[in-house]
């Protein structure tokens, strides 16, 4: 399925104003959890899955010594290493940190992959192509695949956000931004802002993403507008860039990330201040997966990696932090990269607990 009908969004508020109905009578998706694996010392930003869906590339630090940024390829399906880049980046960039731009990593239809940076002090840029393969590193001159905040104040003179919070599509064509009012669509190559979309509910109860394609905005809109307590949310989808309401649903929970065919989201079943639990919305039917917990087992963190101490302190970790969801091509799993680091004391003891949890997921 590649949109959702619009009879279906009646078909959702039904469902969830009547549980014990219709929602009895829908297919629920199936989710499995069928791996779980450690990524030793690496610490996973953000990850991006190969088109063959076999490989999952992921910008890491190295969270226990010197703390620099490299590539990591590992299975998607048990997490053996299979690629690395040669050491850390080469930032040929002034500033000491060139760490943050948006998910910097893409990788296009054809196996090719890119990565682009933003030195968040000086404002530079920089951005690499790298060989699947071999993991080699090529610098790309000029930076062409970011937005500058001279770009965005030269398009919107009286744009009062932050110019440096941006969001990429996966294709990094275009991104997204937003002042006090309203959500603004860029084309990442030339600069033009090509969409203007301002929330009839106001943007403070709202967030905005791209679909998995860069043709789709997602706006997330909250169910009671300052209820923390309350995960509802009302979506609606737009066409981009002639802004055009495609459809709208409702979900019982705030939706973290949506299948490349736009069939299923990735909810948390347990919100806020307690171990997480992810299932999945069918966002054509409005039926919710078996809810599992993502604490599913516990490390020791009794040594010191940066030197080999044993501590006292009797650290396990508990449940590592989500940083990143990562769809298997045609949308029948994904993966999830978990990372947490510890350290303590005046001679720091460092150590971390990084994962990847593979899971399979059938309508």
């Amino acid at each position: 399925m590649k949109t959702v009908r619009a009879w279906a969004a009646l078909a959702l508020f039904i469902i969830l104003a009547l549980p014990g109905s219709l929602a009895a009578a829908q297919d629920d998706p199936d989710l499995s959890l069928v791996g779980e694996h450690s990524l030793g010392d690496a610490c996973p930003r953000m990850g991006a899955m190969h088109p063959d869906g076999r490989t999952v590339w992921m910008v890491v630090f190295n969270c226990i010594s010197d703390f620099t940024i490299s590539l990591l390829a590992v299975s998607a399906e048990d997490a053996a290493v299979v690629g690395a880049s040669d050491g850390p980046f080469e930032m040929d960039v002034p500033g000491s940190e060139v760490f943050g731009a948006d998910r910097p990593l893409v990788i296009g239809g054809d196996g090719a992959l890119t990565a682009d940076f933003v030195d968040w002090m000086s404002g530079a840029t920089a951005s690499f192509e790298i060989d699947p393969v071999t993991g080699v590193i090529s610098s790309v001159e000029g930076s062409p695949r970011i937005l500058t905040a001279e770009a965005i104040m030269a398009a919107l003179p009286g744009f009062t956000g932050y110019t440096d919070f941006l969001t990429y599509s996966a294709d990094r064509t275009r991104a997204l931004t937003q002042d006090d009012s309203a959500f603004y669509v860029f084309d990442a190559a030339s600069g033009q802002n090509i969409m203007r979309l301002e929330p009839a509910g106001g943007i403070e109860s709202a967030f905005a993403e791209f679909g998995p394609n860069s043709d789709r905005l997602y706006l997330h809109q909250m169910a009671e507008p300052g209820n923390y307590d309350n995960p509802a949310e009302s979506v609606f989808v737009y066409s981009i860039p002639d802004g055009e309401l495609v459809t709208q649903f409702d979900s019982p929970y705030a939706i973290y990330s949506i299948s490349p065919d736009e069939r299923y989201g990735v909810v948390s079943t347990i919100p806020c201040c307690d171990h997480m639990s992810l299932a999945v919305l069918d966002l054509e039917t409005g039926a919710l997966s078996e809810s599992l917990p993502t604490q599913t087992s516990t490390v020791a963190l009794n040594i010191c990696k940066n030197d080999g101490r044993t501590t006292e302190l009797g650290w396990t970790s508990g449940d590592p932090l989500l940083v990143d969801i990562v769809w298997l091509p045609d949308s029948s799993g994904f993966v999830t990269l978990h990372s947490e680091q510890f350290s303590s004391g005046p001679n720091p003891c460092y150590t971390n607990d990084s994962r990847m949890r593979v899971y399979a997921v059938a309508g």
